[in-house]
């Protein structure tokens, strides 16, 4: 991949897949093209700090901010400073760890502590379809 925002959105798409599998709803934020001095740029369109909601008939609604970025402590400043209830709505940070092939999850708790687990990510079972992700 060329750059991070590619991968930004490859990993987005594998996020989806996974979750769609557990049988959730997902909608990521959409680029919004803006030509500035006639260039077009691509501005990012986070929904409350986060690329991806996930909807499941029997739980919460999940708001996700992926990354592949060390910086977890900024994101997660972020992901803070948001108005969600949650108490209400699940919210969590997902960080691709490329030497570990998984994906540790951040999970922000009620009292805005965070616990954090992993999900081990076999992404060439997610390359296959590449084209419908």
């Amino acid at each position: 991949m060329k750059n991070t925002r590619q991968k930004g959105i490859y990993y987005e798409r594998v996020v989806c897949k996974i979750l769609e599998e557990q049988g959730y709803t997902t909608c990521r934020a959409q680029w919004k093209p803006l030509y500035i001095k006639g260039r077009l740029v691509l501005i990012g369109a986070d929904i409350h700090g986060c690329d991806i909601v996930a909807i499941h008939p029997n739980k919460k609604p999940y708001f996700i901010q992926v990354t592949c970025s060390s910086n977890i402590k900024q994101k997660l400043q972020t992901l803070t400073s948001q108005p969600f209830n949650l108490q209400t709505t699940d919210v969590a940070l997902w960080q691709y760890s490329k030497q570990n092939s998984c994906f540790i999850i951040y999970k922000l708790n009620p009292d805005y502590t965070t616990s954090r687990s992993t999900l081990p990510v076999k992404l060439s079972d997610y390359t296959k379809t590449k084209n419908q992700l």
